[in-house]
């Protein structure tokens, strides 16, 4: 099941589709995304990490109902926009899980943006993690699994990253309102660029996040 057609997410979908004959889900707007056959002209620490480019693959629409073969489990799929366009979190009632993938952060600091095709929109992402948060009412032991980042328990957790980020889209507009600067305001908050923003070519970076807190209306 595919959350979202980041290269990171999706680069070995022809493998265990074409190679391993495993079925392969997604949503209708990354099905055909991932018809298209693609490089990565874009910048080095991408081809670094994820390589030059990404095969067309052929994958089936989520079904209506998702069922494990075994029938104990069953998967909602809830669209979460903001990181990506076709970023969907997969829930599974019973068991109190949400798969999240990128769909929320420990923390947020830095943001895809500039020139980069990804285009993170920090307002998108809140209003997803607030689906996520009254989607889960009820679950009182609720985990929730991120990429790379682990697993996270309660929806505390996402009560907190709500706070942080609403904090600070505050912070960010009333400097703003004194005119002050987006640089300025960068140094205020995060005493200037990190260290990614600066290798990625401002592609991720802390400016990304102050730009798209002040679209944030």
């Amino acid at each position: 099941m595919i959350t979202h057609t980041h290269e990171d997410h999706i680069g070995s979908t022809h493998v265990i589709k074409d190679e391993f004959h495993i079925p392969t889900y997604a949503s209708p707007k990354a099905v055909s995304l991932l018809k298209q056959a693609s490089t990565y002209p874009y910048a080095e620490y991408r081809q670094l990490f994820w390589g030059t480019g990404l095969q067309s693959v052929n994958t089936d629409p989520f079904p209506k109902n998702i069922h494990s073969d075994s029938q104990n489990y069953s998967f909602i799929v809830l669209p979460t926009p903001g990181h990506a366009p076709d970023q969907v979190t997969l829930i599974e009632r019973s068991q109190e899980w949400a798969f999240v993938a990128d769909a929320v952060l420990p923390k947020y600091k830095n943001l895809f943006g500039g020139t980069c095709n990804i285009q993170e929109d920090i307002a998108l992402i809140y209003q997803s993690i607030e689906e996520i948060y009254k989607f889960t009412e009820g679950m009182d032991e609720l985990r929730i699994f991120i990429s790379g980042k682990g697993v996270f328990q309660g929806r505390e957790f996402l009560h907190e990253r709500l706070t942080d980020i609403w904090n600070l889209r505050t912070q960010v507009h009333e400097l703003n309102e004194k005119g002050i600067s987006e640089e300025q305001i960068l140094e205020k908050i995060f005493g200037g660029e990190s260290m990614t923003g600066i290798m990625t070519n401002g592609e991720l970076s802390r400016l990304n996040m102050i730009k798209s807190l002040l679209k944030w209306n």
